[in-house]
């Protein structure tokens, strides 16, 4: 009696950890395909996303294989971010970034908001805050709109690697899909075993048509079950090509893009280079009026010079007459005056003798 309440016991255990474990594999299989259908390959649920740390650099904060839970932001918010200040320990943000050229998500604190002339932010300067490895600041800027999430405080330790592997092929071949068939084989099984045990202690109790019609329930219960576990893999083996064809349509777009701008940096290139010619000319025309006008100024002056001097002769001439005249004037007002003097002279002398006689 004990052992048969014993192993009622472990079954019904069994029971609920069979049926958790599937439980389980229904939440990773929604995160999975969610991280397939995001537009940033993150998943995530209700705003809410699940981020795996790929570093140390933010050591202590939290270190690498650790999962995160990130805030999904709206524009405005992700425009709203705090940076690290004496009386705020600053916004953690996740974005994407490249590393050897294979895509992953980084997790930074940031210390200092970007932004232009007219004051609007362009973006977030990031650093980590593990001080052996990451001293200074990140050397890119992290644009508002590339702002994948904000880090919400909640940290499971040493996770997040278990989730990158379930986000794997491999992962989710052997964590869920493996155990999900066996699981559904160990239940019928059970549930033969369970129907030959019934038949065997009271055969009288279930007729042959039930018999058989329970045998088609239980086979058709299997069909669609691994009708459900194909349609799954499809689905899986679908989301991976999606996958794959907006990767190539986006490296297209990209490359679509790339052509253009180059296209445009030359048609701007040779514009320069022909206002750049135009305006050589312009200068070499100028330079060219400039002499001419100046050798003009400089006619002008020697002709100036040459009236002056001419004018300077003329006027020394004139004067050189002038002169002359006045000399002439001078010499006859001498003679002048001196006639004068001796006349009146001649007449005092009269005036003296007679006074004399007198």
């Amino acid at each position: 009696m004990k052992n048969e309440k014993t192993r009622k016991t472990i079954k019904i255990i069994l029971n609920v950890l069979l049926w958790a474990f599937v439980l389980f594999a229904v939440v990773i299989t929604v995160l999975v395909f969610a991280a397939q259908n995001d537009e940033n390959g993150v998943p995530s649920i209700g705003g809410k996303c699940i981020i795996t740390i790929q570093s140390d650099s933010m050591k202590p904060t939290f270190e690498q294989g650790d999962m995160i839970i990130g805030q999904k932001l709206t524009d405005d918010e992700k425009k709203s971010l705090k940076p690290k200040s004496d009386d705020y320990e600053g916004d953690i943000i996740t974005f994407p970034i490249e590393i050897n050229g294979i895509p992953t998500f980084n997790t930074h604190r940031i210390i200092e908001v970007v932004r232009d002339e007219s004051g609007n932010v362009t973006g977030y300067r990031t650093k980590g805050d593990n001080t052996q490895t990451n001293m200074v600041a990140d050397t890119d800027t992290v644009r508002w709109e590339k702002v994948v999430s904000k880090y919400t405080g909640t940290r499971m330790a040493g996770l997040g690697r278990f989730l990158d592997f379930l986000k794997s092929s491999t992962g989710f071949l052997v964590v869920i899909v493996i155990p999900l068939v066996l699981f559904f084989v160990y239940e019928l099984i059970r549930f033969v075993f369970a129907l030959k045990t019934v038949k065997g202690k009271g055969a009288k109790q279930i007729s042959a048509e039930d018999e058989e019609e329970i045998k088609r329930k239980a086979i058709e219960e299997f069909i669609k079950q691994q009708e459900a576990e194909k349609a799954a893999k499809e689905a899986g083996k679908a989301a991976e090509e999606v996958k794959d064809e907006v990767k190539e349509t986006v490296e297209e777009k990209a490359e679509e893009v790339k052509e253009t701008v180059e296209e445009k940096v030359e048609a701007v290139e040779e514009k320069a280079e022909e206002i750049k010619e135009v305006s050589g000319e312009a200068v070499e025309e100028a330079k060219e009026a400039v002499e001419e006008k100046a050798e003009e100024v400089k006619e002008a002056v020697e002709e100036v010079k040459e009236t002056v001097a001419e004018t300077a002769e003329e006027v020394k001439e004139t004067a050189a007459e002038t002169v002359e005249e006045a000399k002439e004037t001078v010499e006859e007002a001498k003679e002048t005056a001196g006639e004068a003097v001796e006349e009146a002279a001649a007449e005092i002398k009269e005036a003296a003798e007679e006074k004399a006689e007198e």
